[in-house]
């Protein structure tokens, strides 16, 4: 169900009742499909492994889900900037904070699939795609599968890699955030 799929990954700026407010919007949206609509709004996000250092994924975003982004926030889909982003999840229950590391790649509106690259061999990564504001964080609107990157075993010392070709990681560092516990990826809690 579409409302169950939006993440309120938000600054303390937008308050709790916006971001029930947009869930609320989903839902009562969500109750007035009919049957045959999932085929029209389907939605996915796909992840996959390439290769031991790329991982390919691919997406369907409904209009739906565009336009109460729209909406919500006042302006045009085109003029959001558009993103995915790739957590590093390994050996970790993803609550969409505690992840070792993540990288935001920008995409286009009319985009519907990527190649990311340069990742680490054995390690399990999850993919988000949503949009960024230019005063809060990444706001997600769904979630891929997650997948493991194949164990290849080879000489780095050999390699040579430049800064140019390497993707720029974020290393996670915790901090405290006042909603954490009051929202899930999909859902939200009344505490």
């Amino acid at each position: 169900m579409i409302g169950e799929q939006i993440t309120s990954n938000q600054s303390s700026s937008i308050t709790n009742n916006d971001n029930q407010r947009l869930i609320d919007k989903i839902n009562s949206m969500s109750k007035g499909m009919n049957v045959h609509s999932k085929l029209v709004h389907h939605e996915k996000l796909a992840l996959m492994v390439k290769d031991d250092s790329t991982l390919y994924a691919y997406w369907d975003l409904p209009e739906v889900k565009k336009q109460i982004v729209e909406k919500h926030y006042g302006g045009k889909w085109a003029d959001f900037t558009q993103a995915i982003k790739i957590y590093d999840i390994t050996d970790v229950s993803f609550n969409s904070i505690n992840e070792h590391q993540s990288l935001t790649i920008k995409i286009g509106d009319n985009k519907t699939y990527l190649f990311i690259n340069n990742i680490t061999p054995s390690r399990t990564y999850v993919a988000e795609i949503g949009v960024i504001f230019d005063d809060e964080p990444f706001f997600s609107l769904l979630r891929s599968n997650s997948v493991k990157s194949p164990f290849i075993q080879r000489n780095y010392n050999s390699e040579k890699q430049t800064s140019n070709n390497k993707a720029k990681w974020m290393i996670n560092e915790q901090k405290d955030i006042a909603w954490k516990d009051s929202y899930s990826t999909y859902t939200c809690y009344e505490s």
